[in-house]
């Protein structure tokens, strides 16, 4: 079975001492626990159909914030931000990036009922399965 994408970016950015996440603490593949703040959501978003004649798949993926200091969360959105924009040919440990693009600004969403706040990245990822690559 193929790992996900978004388990993979996880497992990058724990890997990065100065962005200070743990995967499962403060840093989640997919929704946050409800009572959890100042963390990070890596959420599948979607993306396009594999590609007719190259072996290549493009995928969207939101990075959401959710912060009790609604700076903290956009700083840590801009540090993704700094990593992924532009970033070509690269590997994560199950996927080849062949480029990332942010696919827009850092967007202000919303509160929660607790009123911390949400923020959300966008990124578009050109890439395929390792296991596919020959």
């Amino acid at each position: 079975m193929q790992v996900s994408l978004t388990t993979n970016l996880v497992d990058f950015l724990a890997n990065i001492p100065a962005l200070n996440l743990t995967a499962g603490v403060n840093l989640f593949d997919g929704l946050v626990p409800q009572e959890v703040t100042n963390a990070v959501m890596v959420v599948p978003a979607g993306g396009t159909a594999p590609h007719e004649y190259l072996d290549t798949e493009s995928i969207i993926i939101d990075f959401w914030t959710v912060y009790n200091l609604t700076p903290a969360g956009y700083d840590m959105l801009k540090q993704i931000f700094e990593l992924f924009h532009r970033k070509e040919n690269y590997t994560l440990n199950n996927w080849y990036i062949y480029s990332s693009l942010v696919s827009g600004n850092i967007i202000d969403s919303d509160r929660t009922v607790e009123g911390a706040k949400l923020h959300k990245l966008s990124i578009l990822f050109t890439c395929r399965p390792l296991a596919d690559i020959s």
